[in-house]
């Protein structure tokens, strides 16, 4: 799967927000395979030519990355709400009939911050089915199907162990 696919589907996901698009997201997976790489002890790598990743991702792996892009998106949504409240001290006015009422933005980071903490919760989830389920032994040491033996006496004489 290209990476340009993925960014695409995950613009999607997110609700096809204003203030982001599909270069932005492409990029931001480009330059950051060494979270997958840590997260799932992966060694992916972006090849020069192509700007794609090898090897190609499974649809596990897959979702593990678009996770740990959205922990990412909603940790922007908080940092940027956050930097907003700043400068609103005014929530709302009424004038004569009228009323005039602003977002809170106080209450709009928490939501933010709520939905950054699902995903995490999410991902480590994800993560941890992976490594149990998805990943092999790296190394088989040994034959667990031959009898070993061992020296008993000062003759030398050998007697199998784990085995009667």
């Amino acid at each position: 799967m290209k990476i340009v696919d993925m960014a695409q589907e995950l613009y999607f996901e997110l609700g096809q927000p204003s203030d982001l698009s599909v270069p932005a997201i492409s990029y931001w997976l480009r330059s950051n395979i060494g979270i997958l790489n840590n997260k799932l002890n992966k060694d992916i790598i972006i090849d020069d030519t192509s700007l794609e990743l090898l090897p190609n991702l499974g649809e596990t792996e897959k979702s593990v990355y678009k996770k740990i892009y959205e922990c990412y998106f909603y940790d922007l949504k908080v940092k940027q709400t956050l930097n907003a409240i700043n400068g609103d001290s005014l929530l709302e006015v009424t004038d004569g009939g009228g009323t005039v009422r602003r977002i809170n933005r106080n209450e709009t980071s928490k939501i933010y911050l709520e939905a950054k903490k699902n995903s995490l919760n999410e991902l480590t989830a994800m993560v941890n089915d992976y490594n149990i389920n998805d990943v092999g032994p790296l190394q088989v040491a040994g034959d667990d199907t031959v009898a070993g033996s061992y020296i008993t006496d000062k003759y030398y004489s050998i007697r199998p162990f784990n085995r009667v």
